[in-house]
């Protein structure tokens, strides 16, 4: 059970003299920005959710009324299931009580608690997420990347190679000047052979000798990164797993002891990265991305959860999958420039994000940016549509300026209740 100072704190309800011991009107949420929070309960457990806050410039009264509201992620944008909360008048305790009854069989649900009248400033909020069964959680750690060792294996037998036949190609240069020989190669044509990858000479694999033994992870990886033409900065190949699709590859997972910095290569095994697979960093504790110089596609929910992620940085991506970074609460600089398209909840529930500047993007889809409340600008000069519910609850949203959009989907600005401008002068529905 996490609890960070300031933010949301989730506590289960032990006793009755538990509880007593809090002070009265106490809570341990900031009340102007209330921060979200990721509670875990096993299904079939009962379990009284108690958030409690500091009274502070806008104190509030255990009297006032109290609910507790939540919603499954496929129930349609904006609708919630509504449970009575209970202010205790004796220790200021705001409290629901989670049954198996209200487990409708969703994986996770995200819920608010609303204290008075005022739905637009939740107090609490954050994600419920079910488990299974009580005992320990599977790992999210990918399996030792075996394949890859082999792989490398195979690269150090290449590079025996073309070293033997560079070799072999020096003897007969030399054997020739020695002899007198006519029609000496050029040293533009050595160079050209040089870098040949065809074992032009046919060297044997008797000739190459047994293939390496090493097995030293630190070794192997610093081999797959000479050999496999990437930029010198990149994340090693060993730390990912990949899969290869028409003479390309497909990023589908990551080791986080590769580190939380992420660079991701142009190129693995001489072949263009290209796509980031669905569920790749899924959770993982990655601070930023970078790299990715042949990367064009970021699939649905890639970086879902990536709670401490703050910075990507992908070039040449043109189109970003749903809730490919939702959750990422953390994330407070995006850089996009060829985006084409944004999916749906693709960065929603990002509360730290500042502003929002994607030159080339054509469609954003629904929900795409719900609940990012810290987003106080945004620039979308290319933009054709924007899907329903698209900028819900950005409450610091002041202003908005589509040049060329034509169609806005039902409720894109709800509950902004600090936009003061509007500008869509080609907007048709």
């Amino acid at each position: 059970m996490r609890s960070v100072i300031g933010c949301s704190l989730f506590a289960l309800s032990l006793c009755a003299a538990c509880r007593a011991q809090i002070a009265p009107l106490r809570w341990d949420v900031q009340l102007d920005r209330p921060v979200p929070h990721d509670t875990y309960v096993w299904q079939g457990e009962t379990v009284d959710l108690m958030p409690r806050l500091v009274v502070g410039t806008r104190p509030v009264a255990v009297t006032d009324a109290v609910e507790f509201r939540y919603r499954e992620p496929d129930l349609a944008a904006g609708l919630y299931r509504h449970v009575p909360a209970a202010a205790d008048p004796a220790t200021g305790v705001i409290s629901v009580r989670w049954t198996p009854e209200l487990d409708t069989g969703a994986a996770h649900y995200d819920y608010q608690f609303i204290v008075g009248t005022n739905a637009q400033n939740p107090r609490a909020f954050g994600r419920i997420a079910m488990r299974p069964t009580i005992g320990h959680l599977a790992s999210t750690n990918p399996p030792p990347a075996v394949s890859q060792y082999a792989l490398a294996a195979d690269l150090q037998a290449l590079s025996n190679a073309l070293a033997g036949a560079v070799q072999q190609v020096a003897g007969d240069i030399n054997a020739a000047v020695a002899a007198g020989t006519a029609g000496l190669a050029t040293s533009q044509q050595v160079d050209a052979h040089i870098v040949r990858t065809d074992n032009p000479h046919g060297v044997t694999a008797a000739q190459i000798g047994a293939l390496t033994s090493e097995t030293d992870e630190a070794a192997l990886a610093a081999l797959a990164a000479y050999a496999a033409y990437w930029p010198r900065n990149a994340t090693a190949s060993s730390w990912f797993t990949f899969v290869t699709n028409s003479g390309a590859i497909t990023i589908t997972g990551y080791n986080i002891a590769g580190g939380t910095d992420v660079v991701i290569p142009d190129y693995i095994n001489g072949l263009p990265v290209t796509e980031i697979n669905a569920n790749a960093f899924a959770g993982s504790g990655v601070t930023s991305i970078g790299g990715a110089g042949n990367v064009v596609t970021v699939g649905a929910n890639a970086f879902d959860s990536c709670e401490l992620l703050t910075s990507v940085s992908l070039p040449q991506v043109q189109t970003v999958g749903a809730h490919a970074f939702d959750y990422c609460y953390s994330l407070a600089s995006v850089s996009l420039p060829q985006a084409q398209t944004v999916g749906d909840y693709a960065f929603g529930y990002c509360t730290s994000l500042p502003s929002v500047s994607l030159p080339q993007v054509q469609t954003v889809g629904d929900n795409a940016f719900y609940y990012c409340f810290s987003l106080t600008s945004v620039s979308l000069p290319q933009v054709q549509t924007v899907g329903d519910y698209a900028f819900a609850d950005c409450g610091s949203l002041a202003s908005v300026s589509l040049p060329q959009v034509q169609t806005v989907g039902d409720n894109a600005f709800y509950y902004c209740f600090s936009l003061a401008s509007v500008s869509l002068p080609q907007v048709q529905t």
